[in-house]
């Protein structure tokens, strides 16, 4: 059996008053390859099914002023048998005569629910009140809308989506990219396919943060090679407990210390400070905004340091 291809037409329309930069165009369309590239996986995640291989778009038209960018996808089907039986699934879950005429609206759907749980996860931690409440309202309208296709509710649309999508990190970076242009004009929304039920408001779109910041790593360790320890607490007979030290222009007020095994304890107490080789734990501090430092482990020391 050779592969299927099912074609269609969509349109994202900013309803922007002025021009909008070349720039701008560019990044946008290199988002929206990058959203569309995650519906594949989500279609087949909604419709629990794994018919759809992959997809292509090519943009079809790019009109100036209030910016409207045309685009074609082409979904490729492991085969034309695997597609009738999608469609068939459809037909069944839309409880529409004729199956096919929801593919294009679930595609254009799809395609806005992926970018809107992009924009979602591109809040920073944190992150609460008018902004988090203005996207959810958004995004939640969008949910239902597919939802009520598929009959199915919009928690488990989105729950799909969220589980289908293969890079959270690169979705949230193509949605900040793909509203942008929106965000040049006050008053610009982002219409899908003509459907005023596929719309990224312009509150949405001045909510979305302008530049996409990855979550900081909750916890990172570095190591430091003979490094200058001083130390603080000793406890003889234990390796985990007891032990705090100083490192001078890492860890300046006094932090646990964790020690490896092979460490003579008596020979260590008996120390000062030592030069060891460390590593450092460091946990992300929401009220700093920064990295502060919570536990020291000793693998090594040189005792030969005075």
């Amino acid at each position: 059996m050779s592969e299927f291809v099912y074609e269609d037409s969509h349109q994202l329309r900013y309803t922007n008053r002025k021009y909008v930069p070349i720039k701008s165009i560019i990044e946008s369309l290199q988002a929206l390859e990058g959203v569309v590239e995650e519906t594949p996986y989500v279609l087949n995640g909604l419709t629990q099914s794994d018919v759809i291989t992959r997809v292509e778009i090519d943009i079809k038209s790019i009109a100036a002023g209030s910016l409207i960018e045309d685009f074609v996808v082409r979904y490729f089907f492991k085969s034309e048998e695997g597609f009738n039986g999608w469609v068939d699934k459809l037909r069944k879950q839309s409880g529409m005569e004729d199956g096919k005429k929801i593919v294009p609206i679930l595609i254009g759907s799809t395609i806005t629910a992926v970018a809107l749980l992009g924009v979602v996860k591109a809040l920073p931690s944190g992150t609460g009140g008018q902004a988090t409440s203005t996207i959810t309202g958004n995004n939640n309208v969008v949910l239902n809308f597919v939802g009520q296709n598929l009959d199915m509710d919009a928690e488990t649309v989105e729950k799909v989506i969220s589980d289908s999508i293969r890079n959270q990190k690169k979705l949230a970076e193509n949605a900040v990219k793909l509203v942008k242009p929106g965000k040049l004009d006050d008053e610009a929304q982002i219409i899908i396919d003509g459907n005023d039920q596929l719309v990224i408001t312009k509150d949405t779109i001045k909510s979305a943060p302008g530049v996409y910041e990855p979550p900081k790593p909750a916890e990172k360790i570095d190591k430091y090679d003979r490094t200058l320890v001083k130390i603080r607490g000793t406890d003889r007979d234990n390796y985990r407990r007891g032990w705090s030290v100083i490192l001078p222009g890492i860890a300046e007020q006094r932090v646990k210390l964790q020690l490896d095994e092979n460490i003579d304890l008596n020979e260590l107490a008996a120390r000062d400070m030592v030069y060891a080789n460390v590593d450092v734990i460091f946990k992300f501090d929401k009220s700093l905004n920064d990295y502060k430092v919570v536990e020291i482990y000793m693998n090594s020391w040189d005792n030969s340091s005075q």
